[in-house]
């Protein structure tokens, strides 16, 4: 199956120790899948990024939204994994701990 490239998707390399993901994409409200090597998120806005090849190294690089939130890509990969609705209820309960610890 083809990633998507419609016009609100991109392609990134998964190399080095972190991947700046485009404006508009935040972690926190997107969904994680797999697709062979890649790892595939899907913002809430119809926006759609693949990281090439993010499964093919033993370690993944942390991802970074422009809001500033970090995710580590041990976590990604585990997130991928995971049913749409479990993975928004996770991240809504780091953002409840993460407002209360500020």
């Amino acid at each position: 199956m083809a990633a998507d490239l419609s016009p609100h998707a991109h392609l990134l390399p998964s190399t080095g120790n972190v991947v700046r993901l485009p404006d508009g994409l935040v972690l926190a409200r997107c969904g994680f899948s797999r697709q062979r090597d890649d790892l595939v998120l899907d913002g809430d806005d119809g926006i759609r990024v693949v990281l090439r090849h993010f499964y093919l190294g033993r370690r993944a690089p942390q991802l970074h939204d422009t809001r500033g939130e970090i995710l580590s890509g041990d976590l990604a990969r585990l997130l991928a994994g995971l049913s749409a609705s479990a993975v928004r209820a996770l991240m809504k309960r780091g953002q409840r701990q993460s407002e209360r610890s500020a």
